[in-house]
């Protein structure tokens, strides 16, 4: 019998449980685990595409970089997921994705109520969550998905749909 099947036998709020609390081991071992040193830290840095805090009405970032996509990653740091995402974020397979687009990327950090992050959240409704990605195309369309953070390849693949699907350069 494997995991499925057992899991399938057991009552769902049992089964919801399990899988809710296996997260946030996963989360702690990610987190347990050193990254490896980069073999040349001048090329890693020179090439690094930053991640930008959301600090202000993402309306303003767009006035000021009228032709460039924003990518927007939406956060919130209430549990072990959140910050293995920011985690994910600032990894060499991540950095390697946003060096193939011309995008603003940006963070929307949702945990406190009246940050920049969280107004966006509640401006663009049940598109934009916590652990959700969105594109502001330049062009003024917009193209929302959830990020999977169930691996670091699945996050990557999460994001590069969205970047891919709606990107306009």
């Amino acid at each position: 019998m494997n995991v499925a099947e057992i899991l399938h036998k057991l009552p769902l709020k049992v089964t919801k449980r399990i899988i809710h609390l296996s997260s946030y081991v996963i989360a702690i071992l990610a987190l347990s685990t050193p990254l490896p040193a980069p073999a040349q830290s001048k090329s890693v840095i020179s090439n690094h595409v930053p991640w930008i805090d959301l600090d202000r009405p993402l309306e303003m970032i767009r006035q000021q970089h009228k032709n460039r996509d924003l990518v927007v990653v939406f956060t919130a740091d209430w549990d072990a997921i959140g910050t293995l995402l920011h985690k994910w974020l600032k990894s060499e397979a991540v950095n390697g994705l946003l060096k193939q687009s011309n995008a603003i990327f940006l963070v929307a950090n949702a945990t406190a109520p009246s940050s920049p992050g969280n107004v966006e959240m509640k401006l663009h409704g049940t598109n934009a969550a916590p652990y959700s990605i969105g594109l502001f195309r330049s062009d003024g369309v917009s193209v929302f998905g959830k990020l999977d953070l169930s691996s670091e390849t699945n996050l990557i693949r999460s994001m590069k749909a969205v970047i891919d699907h709606g990107s306009s350069n």
